[in-house]
């Protein structure tokens, strides 16, 4: 009986033992499946940074091109407008000039007299 309870607590020792080496392992697994998950979480986050910092760089560099195609329409838009603004101003000056040529001899030039009502023509 003796022989028994000895083999006995043996077999529960060397299972506890077990049971010691098992939680033991399963507690480095976890850890390294801790390990594992905050790497790739870490690596998620390097990802991410180093999209948006791209996108970023992507942006600006869109921006600067975007405003230095619109300025050059704007520059191109404001020359045709002057350009058009001068040879209509010129037009006018002209047209003035003709006006005030046309009209000048009439005011020099003495009227006639309106013929009277008796007069008979």
């Amino acid at each position: 009986m003796k022989a028994q309870l000895r083999r006995l607590s043996q077999a529960a020792e060397i299972r506890s033992c077990c049971l010691c080496k098992n939680t033991v392992r399963e507690k480095e697994e976890r850890r390294e499946t801790e390990r594992e998950e905050r790497k790739m979480g870490f690596m998620l986050r390097v990802r991410l940074s180093s999209f948006f910092a791209g996108a970023t760089v992507a942006s600006v560099a869109g921006a600067f091109f975007l405003y230095k195609d619109y300025k050059q329409a704007q520059e191109s838009l404001y020359r045709q407008v002057t350009h058009v603004y001068d040879t209509l101003d010129e037009r006018y000056s002209a047209l003035e000039k003709r006006i005030a040529e046309l009209e000048g001899p009439k005011e020099t030039l003495p009227t006639p007299a309106a013929p009277s009502p008796d007069t008979v023509i």
